[in-house]
């Protein structure tokens, strides 16, 4: 049975699969959706105004884009932090993109860009995934308006 949605999240995926895997998970668990699967779809997405209670990002948007540093996720994550909403949304980094040094700098990502939590999509637990989402929103405890136009 589907919770009643009171959350609404911000999903930037270009995997379809995880994409749809993500999105379900969250709206079993209480969330309203919107999602995006490239760099220029979701900062249209920031520009309405809307908040987030919470984002899931993908670093690498772009296949053809193969040096870590220029991933399209970190322009999402940018531009969420210049909107003010990392004081409102906890913010997943969730990445297939992931080598040794990578998972080296795990917490220095979630320190220097404040995401909740970074992910390797081949760690991926959903269990995990949902309840340190849920635990995190409900601690923020925020509430705001829900554009039901970009669901």
């Amino acid at each position: 049975m589907e919770k009643s949605k009171k959350w609404i999240a911000l999903v930037v995926e270009d995997d379809k699969k995880w994409l749809d895997r993500v999105k379900n998970l969250l709206e079993e668990n209480g969330f309203y959706v919107v999602v995006s699967e490239n760099l220029s779809n979701a900062l249209k997405i920031l520009e309405t105004g809307q908040n987030f209670h919470f984002a899931h990002i993908d670093l690498q948007l772009d296949k053809n884009t193969l040096v870590e540093d220029s991933f399209e996720g970190w322009k999402v994550l940018e531009t969420i932090f210049n909107k003010g909403m990392k004081k409102i949304a906890p913010i997943c980094i969730l990445t297939g993109y992931m080598d040794e040094k990578d998972v080296q700098d795990r917490m220095k990502v979630i320190k220097d860009h404040e995401a909740t939590f970074f992910m390797s999509k081949k760690d991926w637990d959903p269990t995990t995934y949902i309840k340190t989402i849920i635990d995190a929103v409900s601690k923020l405890d925020v509430q705001f308006f829900i554009n039901k136009n970009l669901l």
